[in-house]
């Protein structure tokens, strides 16, 4: 015990300073070099300089970047969470969306995806002794779906879900069953995995069948396409404004004035390049070939263009997408014409005409429920449909555009029974697709699988995730790894205080992956304290 102080290094004391017991130095000690100690105790309340935050030093096995997220190896190495690619199509599992009403088949079940929540939130119609509109909002983690609740809306039937990208509101239209077969909507606001709905608007007072609908990102209006059974079965559209949970609607304009196939209506889609919407039916007044025509909104009306026809052939379950990569307009639909066969076209707008090249059969057999979307992650077009010619199994197929024509790969069964009343859209968080059916030989329950051109696997478990690289090192440095507990600056585009989960490919996300693991809190758009 040195109770008036020891001075190391001073005249009359040298050498090295040693306790090998429980020696105390109750005047303090003051040191300029370094101390080294096995272990300390006490309160560090007034320890300063000292690096606190918890990490670990290994050997990186890889080179790592600063910033990223880093997994444990088998021999104790340090490695980023990456994912890997195989050129093999792959769907998840069955979701069901309709449990709460299993006695009763989902009907006509159609989908939209919400891109500010990462949701998706899907309609149809309950079948049974009165058709009710259902909805309920899912959310894709990894290859799988889970989803919340069902909503009921209203009486009614052919549910088109439209994501309002301005408003970050979902507008559901419907036919109004028990009005007379109105064309009505309610706009919905999806919070977690619930939805609330505003109130009814009406957009049309005539008999409609076969809705589609759109969003045009330039106009910020919704639109709605429809055959109006008042108007001599005409195909009709109107636009929509909204404003909070509320919409109101221009007059319906008449794409044509001629009679339409009701199978699957008239689908339509926003063409970002031009501005436009290209909406595409089956001229029943025509010996039912398949036409197209260019809209221009404005204000709350929209006008059409030129006519153009697609096949000269007797055609019938159309759908539309647009491939953002390729500036195109793709039309799917079934051939009658040439034996049911599964058929593709490209279009290229140009003002407000728009013309098409060859078609190109994707299926040569009898294919019905056909619809497409662009899957922006691949930059190809997944079609979904009915395989009449394998009995009834969902089908999918990738098709890519060049120029004026498309070609594809090879298809693929993701519901081995018979299933009908596809319908999909892309989730760009996940970068895959989703479909949605009514399953014939079960129940008709309505099922949700997710579809994409890969199979993707990653070194990310459950168990494994170690922490965020300090800084940039090379294969066999050192690696400072930040744990649990640490903040790590090196982020980017951060929401503050959202929590976020690490994704298979090793990036940072607000929704979990397959398998789920949590990353940590955002503190601010470039920190997150690892959790």
């Amino acid at each position: 015990t040195a109770r008036g102080g020891v001075e190391l290094g001073a005249a009359g004391v040298g050498g090295t300073f040693s306790a090998a017991g429980f020696g105390s130095l109750e005047g303090g000690l003051n040191v300029a070099g370094v101390v080294t100690a096995t272990s300390y105790s006490g309160s560090g309340a007034n320890l300063t300089g000292i690096d606190a935050a918890p990490s670990f030093t290994g050997i990186a096995s890889g080179s790592l970047t600063n910033g990223q997220t880093v997994a444990i190896t088998d021999d104790g190495k340090v490695t980023g969470i990456t994912s890997t690619v195989t050129a093999a199509l792959s769907f998840g599992k069955r979701a069901i969306f309709n449990k709460g009403v299993r006695n009763h088949s989902a009907e006509e079940p159609n989908i939209a995806y919400d891109s500010q929540s990462k949701k998706i939130i899907c309609g149809w119609s309950e079948g049974g002794n009165a058709d009710w509109i259902h909805a309920n909002v899912g959310e894709v983690n990894g290859s799988n779906i889970v989803f919340g609740q069902e909503v009921i809306l209203y009486e009614g039937d052919y549910a088109t879900p439209v994501y309002d990208v301005n408003a970050n509101k979902t507008v559901l239209g419907f036919r109004a069953s028990g009005d007379s077969g109105d064309g009505k909507c309610r706009v919905g606001t999806i919070t977690g995995l619930g939805v609330t709905f505003g109130p009814l608007a009406t957009f049309s007072s005539g008999n409609i069948y076969y809705m589609n609908g759109a969003y045009d990102a330039t106009n910020n209006k919704v639109i709605f396409s429809y055959t109006d059974y008042g108007s001599s079965q005409y195909p009709y559209a109107v636009v929509g404004t909204v404003s909070g949970d509320t919409i109101s609607f221009g007059s319906q304009v008449a794409v044509v004035n001629s009679t339409c196939s009701d199978d699957r209506g008239q689908p339509i889609v926003y063409d970002p390049d031009t501005g436009k919407i290209v909406v595409v039916y089956v001229d029943a007044g025509d010996s039912n070939k398949l036409k197209s025509k260019v809209g221009t909104v404005s204000g709350t009306s929209i006008s059409f263009g030129t006519l153009a026809q697609i096949s000269a052939n007797n055609c019938d379950n159309p759908d539309i997408t647009y491939d953002t990569v390729n500036n195109k307009v793709v039309v799917v639909y079934r051939d009658t014409g040439n034996s049911n066969y599964g058929t593709a076209a490209v279009g290229t707008v140009s003002g407000t005409d728009i013309s098409f090249g060859t078609p190109v059969v994707f299926n040569s057999g009898n294919s019905t429920d056909i619809t497409a979307r662009f899957d922006e992650n691949a930059g190809k077009v997944v079609i979904s449909y009915r395989d009449e010619g394998n009995q009834n199994k969902g089908t999918f197929i990738y098709g890519t555009v060049s120029g004026t024509s498309i070609s594809f790969g090879t298809e693929s069964v993701f519901r081995d029974q018979n299933v009908t009343d596809n319908r999909l859209v892309y989730v760009s968080q996940a970068k895959r697709s989703v479909v949605v059916v009514r399953d014939r030989q079960e129940n008709n329950l309505g099922g949700a699988f997710t579809l994409s051109p890969n199979t993707i696997g990653t070194n990310l478990t459950s168990s494994n995730f170690l922490g965020i690289s300090n800084a940039a090192y090379s294969n066999g440095d050192s690696a400072k790894i930040q744990l649990v507990g640490s903040i790590d600056d090196a982020q980017t585009g951060l929401t503050t205080g959202a929590k976020y989960f690490v994704q298979s490919d090793g990036s940072l996300d607000t929704i979990a992956d397959n398998p789920s693991v949590d990353a940590g809190i955002a503190l601010s758009d470039t920190e997150i304290l690892i959790r």
